[in-house]
This record gives C-alpha cells, sequence and structure tokens, in this order.
C-alpha cells in the first residue's frame, strides 16, 4: 500500500514539472531590414568580353540602393521603392538609373527589377533551403539554394553571420554561368556575383577562340540600416 502511495505521488510530480520552453523559431528575418531610409552602396567591378573584335572591357562604378517610399501594392502588402543610383567613383553626384520594388512578407523577400517579380528569400530560412527564384515570372525555374548558413566574417568591420545563395551555376566547355548573392545579419545583401560568358569555337584551332558576355562583382562599402 505504501509502494502503491509513493508510486502515484512520483507520478504526480512527474506529471507537473513544466516542459522545457522550445527556442523561439529563428526566421532570419535581419537578413534583409528594410525601412525607409535605409541604403547600401557597393563598389561594382564589370569585364565584358567582346567576341567580335576580341577586346576584353573592364568598368568599376558604385552603386547605392536607397530604400525611398513605402507603399501599398496591388495586393495590399506593405512594399517599398528602391532607388537605384550610379556614379563612378566616390567624387561625382549620384545619378538615379532605376526604381525598383520590395516586398516582405511573413513567408518570402519579394523584388520587383526592371518589372520582373523575383523571389529572393524565403522565411524560415536555413543551410540547403531551396525554392524556384522564378515562381512569380514567367522565365524557366530556377533553383536557389543556401549554400552557407550564419557563417561568420569581417564586414566593414564588424563580426556578421553569412548566408550565401547561390541562383546558378553551370560550368562546361563553352559557357560559364553562374549567380550568387551573400547576405549579412543585420545589413543585408552584402555581396553580389554574376558571370554570363560563351566561348566562340571552331574546336579546331583553338588560338581564335574567343569568349563573349560579361563577368559582374559587387561588394559593399557603405551603408545605413535602421
Amino acid at each position: 500500500m505504501l509502494l502503491n502511495a509513493s508510486l502515484a505521488v512520483m507520478l504526480f510530480l512527474f506529471s507537473c514539472a513544466k516542459d522545457p520552453i522550445p527556442e523561439p523559431l529563428d526566421f532570419a528575418y535581419d537578413l534583409y531590414p528594410i525601412s525607409v531610409g535605409d541604403y547600401r552602396t557597393y563598389e561594382v567591378d564589370s569585364i565584358v568580353f567582346n567576341d567580335f573584335t576580341g577586346d576584353i572591357d573592364s568598368f568599376k562604378y558604385q552603386v547605392q540602393e536607397f530604400i525611398a517610399e513605402e507603399y501599398k501594392d496591388l495586393e495590399n502588402r506593405t512594399s517599398f521603392k528602391f532607388h537605384r543610383l550610379f556614379r563612378q567613383n566616390s567624387s561625382e553626384n549620384w545619378a538615379i538609373g532605376d526604381v525598383w520594388s520590395i516586398t516582405p512578407t511573413s513567408q518570402r523577400l519579394e523584388t520587383r527589377e526592371e518589372n520582373i517579380p523575383y523571389i529572393k528569400l524565403i522565411f524560415p530560412i536555413e543551410y540547403q533551403s531551396n525554392w524556384d527564384g522564378n515562381a512569380l515570372n514567367t522565365f524557366e525555374d530556377e533553383i536557389f539554394e543556401v549554400k552557407t548558413f550564419d557563417s561568420t566574417a569581417t564586414i566593414l568591420n564588424e563580426q556578421r553571420k553569412l548566408s550565401r545563395v547561390e541562383h546558378y551555376n553551370r560550368v562546361n566547355l563553352i559557357e560559364r554561368q553562374s549567380k550568387q548573392e551573400i547576405f549579412a545579419r543585420g545589413i543585408g545583401p552584402i555581396y553580389y556575383q554574376q558571370e554570363y560568358v560563351f566561348r566562340k569555337t571552331d574546336g579546331i584551332n583553338f588560338e581564335n577562340d574567343v569568349d563573349s558576355g560579361f563577368t559582374r562583382v559587387a561588394h559593399i562599402i557603405d551603408y545605413f540600416v535602421q
């Protein structure tokens, strides 16, 4: 009888013990913070291959993405217009080039670039997360994939957690096509790389092979995020 009573007390105490509080789900929204007045400035290096002349031209310039306005889109969602400003170097004034838009939702981050919608990020996001970045447009499926998540690096003298998203990577004997972005928590996109190069060859005289296309790399040099 005493044994049964003790067992009953133990079961009661066990049933009253509180379950551990689960860690809150990290959606990683801070991979792309957005507020009116935020800006990110990038140094861009571009190489253009001219397959007619065989020349290789290099260009260097700066781009600033400035969050200029908050508005409601056609679905009554909070969206933001951001101006893309261009200049050759820091001694010149900015000139507006494009007006794009960005729409953050609880599940994804949508952008509209040259009036073409893309899904830039999904939430929650983690290592090897993948999604069709072209799901909102008429292009062929393009599976974006998180190749690294929350790796640590020093960005503009600050320790930050970074995530790298690969858009595509196709390399063979006649083409090199790749595109990727890196995002830093608390900053947003800090690095962009795109390569679209084709080799023009007859397969016989390789000394006459020439490339056509371009490469473009942008890295952040300044930012303001509220």
